[in-house]
């Protein structure tokens, strides 16, 4: 079976039987085989089920009539037992309508019974003063012979004020008069206590109505609900019978039709077209082996080189210094192969047409630092870095050459640790320089060397304690006489990462300038660096991106590439030159 393969054929009832051997005739004939094989037992799986089915339909089917019997006998019961001839007429119906009935007339005979409450209520809360206050209550004074014998009182009243005023006691008007009043009084009492007397009689009434109505709802009520449990006993004892007596005719009528198909027995699958001897093996192809084999080195080759890539935790592009600096990009400086750095540190004032590219980035550079200085003036520009190598010192020795070209300038070496301008601009072995200077060793202006656009002064002689000296007051001063001299200061600092001679030079300039050597030097690092002068509230006014592979940049679609490429910088014809 491992050499076997069944392939079903897209949008077809088909599938395709594959068989692979060494032997082309004996893969033929073992194709076949499976195929009749596979159909032989089908027809041997339909009869066997077949059978088995029939069993157990017979089996089930006595069960089910059992059941069916059993539940027809339980809801014979209940009719019996209930007394139950027939639930479907309207027994329900007719109790529920008179329970209808009889609410509609509790509701109104508590509507009355408020009524006559209310009416009661008035009475009862005026009955202890008097026949008289009773007659201000509204019920009373609804009443009609009321409202007719109080305006008889009224009138006769009326009458005998207005007698008393002419006649004495007894006059004989005065007596008639009062004989009048009299009466008019004892049939306005008479009334209001035949009133009172009807209220509490309708009161008595309506309860007693309301009472019996209440009676007879509650006795409609528990028969309707007793009928309504019969009612659901039944139905459900009913839906019983129905369901064993469906399941039953299901089996009953499939047991048949099994019985009636048992002889018929069809294959459902048949074989379309027989294996044949093939002419040509399947296998190996070689073709698609070297196809694959191509694909899967490009494919490990890729891979390899985006790894390479993710491990390389630098600086490659302008992009990632600012996506990862939040800085501004002042310039970025290409790489120079295969020069010294005394000449790379030269290279603005020598000025040859293969560094034309170097040339124009410098140009770039201190356009970018002019413009960082218009709204507040940099007197004071200290260049500095992460590590050693990075070029801090070239950049700061091209900028000051360009920047002389504007202004008059003055290019410090702070690094007395590692001093590098006297090396480069080919000064003489025992030039005083800036430790002498601030020792009291050397005068200023002995130690000031003019060069081709700009002035040095080197580290001179190496002093064991660097940063004391920088540190001193006499360095303060020195750098605020020179500031007087000269338009513009460039300090040549020592890396952040390898001693604090950076973070104290920060305190005395009005911009930093931070150079960073592209693809090599580490993310951390330059953090750290950035951070430590930030956290010294040094000015930091951006970062140059120094040593640039055009080559590479390109390459990889980097912006920094293209820029050298748009410009004409980054191939070897647009240093050929020509004309148009």
């Amino acid at each position: 079976m491992a050499h076997t393969l069944i392939t079903p054929v897209p949008k077809t009832q088909l599938v395709k039987v594959q068989i692979d051997m060494a032997d082309a005739p004996t893969a033929a004939r073992a194709a076949n085989a499976l195929a009749r094989a596979y159909i032989d037992s089908q027809l041997e799986a339909q009869v066997e089920m077949t059978s088995t089915a029939t069993s157990w339909m017979n089996q089930r089917l006595a069960e089910l009539k059992s059941k069916l019997e059993e539940s027809e006998q339980r809801l014979q019961d209940f009719r019996d037992q209930e007394n139950l001839v027939d639930l479907k007429g309207g027994a329900t119906a007719v109790t529920a309508g008179e329970l209808s009935h009889t609410s509609d007339r509790l509701v109104d005979s508590r509507r009355d019974r408020a009524v006559a409450e209310s009416q009661y209520r008035q009475v009862s809360e005026l009955k202890d003063g008097g026949w008289k206050r009773l007659a201000t209550a509204p019920a009373v004074l609804s009443d009609p012979l009321v409202q007719q014998f109080k305006a008889q009182e009224a009138r006769a009243l009326s009458r005998v004020q207005e007698l008393a005023n002419r006649y004495g006691p007894k006059h004989p008007s005065m007596i008639a008069a009062r004989s009048e009043l009299n009466t008019a009084t004892a049939n306005l009492q008479t009334q209001v206590e035949q009133v009172v007397a009807g209220i509490e009689r309708s009161y008595q009434l309506a309860v007693a109505n309301e009472e019996a109505l209440q009676s007879s709802f509650e006795l409609n009520k528990d028969q309707i609900q007793d009928i309504t449990r019969k009612e659901f006993k039944l139905r459900e004892l009913q839906r019983e019978v129905d369901s064993n007596q469906s399941l039953y005719n299901t089996f009953l009528n499939r047991l048949k039709e099994t019985s009636a198909t048992a002889d018929l027995q069809s294959a459902n699958a048949r074989i379309v077209d027989r294996a044949v001897r093939p002419d040509e093996p399947i296998a190996p192809n070689r073709k698609l082996i070297v196809v694959l084999a191509g694909l899967l080195a490009l494919a490990v080759g890729a891979c390899l080189a985006l790894v390479l890539d993710m491990l390389n935790n630098t600086f490659k592009s302008t992009e990632d210094v600012e996506e990862q600096l939040n800085l501004p990009v002042l310039g970025t400086l290409p790489l120079l192969k295969d020069r010294l750095q005394k000449d790379v540190a030269q290279s603005f004032n020598q000025g040859r047409e293969t560094d034309r590219a170097f040339l124009e980035s410098i140009r770039s550079l201190r356009t970018g630092v002019v413009l960082s200085g218009l709204n507040k003036a940099q007197k004071v520009l200290l260049v500095t870095s992460s590590i050693p190598g990075e070029g801090k010192s070239s950049v700061a020795a091209n900028l000051a050459a360009s920047l002389g070209q504007l202004e008059k300038i003055l290019l410090i070496d702070a690094d007395m640790r590692r001093p590098t301008s006297a090396k480069n601009f080919e000064l003489p072995v025992g030039t005083p320089g800036l430790a002498n200077l601030i020792a009291g060793n050397a005068q200023l202006d002995d130690c000031i060397r003019p060069l081709d656009g700009f002035d040095l002064i080197s580290a001179g002689t190496v002093p064991p304690n660097p940063l004391e000296l920088l540190s001193s007051n006499a360095f303060a001063s020195t750098l605020e006489e020179l500031g007087k001299r000269y338009d513009r200061i460039l300090i040549d600092s020592p890396p952040t990462q390898a001693v604090s001679d950076a973070l104290m030079l920060s305190t005395l300039a009005s911009s930093v300038i931070y150079v960073i050597k592209a693809d090599a030097t580490p993310i951390p690092q330059v953090r750290n660096g950035i951070g430590r002068l930030l956290h010294n509230r040094a000015p930091l006014s951006g970062v140059v991106l120094n040593q640039v592979d055009v080559d590479k940049a390109k390459k990889n679609g980097y912006s920094d590439g293209l820029y050298y490429d748009y410009y004409g910088y980054g191939s070897d014809e647009a240093t050929k030159g020509g004309t148009a």
